[in-house]
């Protein structure tokens, strides 16, 4: 769940910026998000610092995205490809060490 700080407006900000910066992912097509370039907002109820879009099912059907936390069971469940982890720190999205963060797993 997104926090009640993050309204429908913050979260197609984020939305947005994925759409626009082309921050999906090739394998899975879902979309990416963050809230800053630290990763020290919280977007979810539980410290989560990363969002998932899924890729709609169909054409007509609306993008649905949430916050994402770290599975213990599923290490890379819930984090981008590193392809795109590298493009956000090559690309100066993210900050350097939350992008190390994010290649590890640690968020």
């Amino acid at each position: 769940m997104w926090l009640d700080s993050i309204d429908r407006q913050g979260e197609y900000a984020i939305f947005r910026t994925c759409d626009e910066e082309g921050f999906h992912c090739d394998q899975t097509e879902n979309s990416w998000g963050f809230g800053d370039f630290t990763g020290a907002t919280e977007l979810g109820e539980h410290g989560e610092r990363l969002a998932k879009f899924w890729t709609p099912q169909n054409a007509t059907d609306d993008w649905h995205g949430h916050p994402v936390k770290k599975d213990s069971g599923r290490p890379n469940a819930n984090l981008p490809g590193k392809e795109l982890i590298l493009r956000w720190i090559s690309g100066n999205f993210v900050s350097k060490e939350f992008g190390l963060k994010l290649l590890r797993g640690d968020v």
